[in-house]
């Protein structure tokens, strides 16, 4: 049996950074997804923490994945807002847009933000989390082709659509 080993988050970061980088990942691209990879495997969910690390090296030296793209965002309705992540992360199409995301939910009361045209979106509790640290109740969803086959099914056709809430600070009132 392969012996483990136990690194410091420092040194998930800098492997993740130096691997990304090494890959084709830039800028705000690079920095986001990092942050990424490292809160992942600070929750202990290594599926797409360093494990998943291969796969994105992969992605960004075929293409399937911009390294350098630049996200842009749009309000699309008087509490709506819609994040084109252009091919890249969904975490930076996220960080893009998020501070005005937070300041349409405060002054509307509710808000929603769409990422589009991004690659995978990872942990979903991770959008979720930067809403949550804002005082805002956060609800996250994500979509994926069909991955599962049912018993004893030999071609998948359920798709898996993950979901998270949190509701951060919030008090019962006697």
């Amino acid at each position: 049996m392969a012996e483990q080993m136990t690194l410091t988050l420092g040194q998930v970061e800098s492997i993740t950074h130096n691997a990304l980088r090494a890959c084709g990942a830039s800028g705000e691209q690079l920095a986001v997804a990092t942050q990424s990879v490292v809160d992942a495997e600070a929750d202990g969910i290594r599926a797409v923490g360093l494990n998943y690390l291969p796969i994105y090296c992969g992605h960004l030296k075929n293409n399937k994945l911009s390294g350098d793209a630049i996200p842009d965002h749009r309000k699309i309705t008087p509490s709506a807002i819609q994040s084109d992540a252009k091919n890249g992360f969904a975490h930076t199409a996220f960080v893009e847009a998020e501070q005005d995301f937070f300041d349409l939910a405060q002054d509307n009361g509710i808000a929603a933000l769409s990422v589009i045209n991004s690659y995978s979106a990872g942990v979903v509790g991770w959008f979720v989390q930067r809403m949550a640290q804002q005082g805002l109740i956060g609800l996250g969803f994500a979509n994926s082709p069909s991955a599962v086959s049912p018993a004893p099914g030999a071609s998948p056709f359920l798709v898996l659509i993950p979901w998270r809430s949190l509701f951060h600070g919030l008090r019962v009132l006697p």
